[in-house]
């Protein structure tokens, strides 16, 4: 099935009709957002940016789409998971466990019910610690502090808010 879609997408075709069925079939719509249907799967890992329509998708009504045996993993952003709702589903046992790398609010507050849940795992936000990764962004803060003492222009400059 990836490969069907992959090879649309490099020919710039439409996907075959039975392929097109098949993914319909595994959409629905929660809360005015369209959800996959793969949350019926035992384990769901969120990678989506931050927007106004991915805000809150995984709320009450999406965890309690999923299996009880079900693993939330979210390496997204935060607010992506309604963490209060998490929090409950977790307590319920309407689904198994959630790791997060993530929070709404970094870093996570010390009272958090998230943090004292024997089947919830929450990371610092470790997930681009790797020494390739932790080297390549001082080599990039290296490079905008000379271009700034040099006086031209940052090459690496954030982006600025909207």
């Amino acid at each position: 099935v990836l490969a069907e879609i992959i090879n649309a997408i490099r020919r710039r075709t439409a996907l075959p009709a039975w392929l097109a069925e098949f993914l319909a079939a595994f959409v629905v719509f929660i809360s005015g957002r369209f959800v996959i249907e793969a949350l019926l799967l035992q384990t769901v890992s969120i990678n989506v940016a931050l927007t106004d329509g991915t805000r809150g998708l995984i709320d009450a009504a999406a965890l309690a789409k999923m299996r009880p045996e079900a693993i939330l993993i979210n390496t997204a952003r935060g607010p992506v998971v309604d963490e209060a709702a998490l929090a409950e589903a977790l307590a319920d046992g309407v689904i198994a466990a959630a790791g997060l790398d993530v929070t709404a609010v970094e870093p996570i507050a010390g009272d958090s019910p998230l943090l004292s849940m024997p089947n919830a795992i929450v990371l610092p936000h470790v997930g681009s610690s790797s020494l390739a990764t932790r080297s390549k962004m001082a080599d990039i803060a290296v490079s905008n502090l000379r271009a700034a003492l040099e006086g031209r222009p940052i090459p690496h400059p954030a982006p600025r808010p909207a």
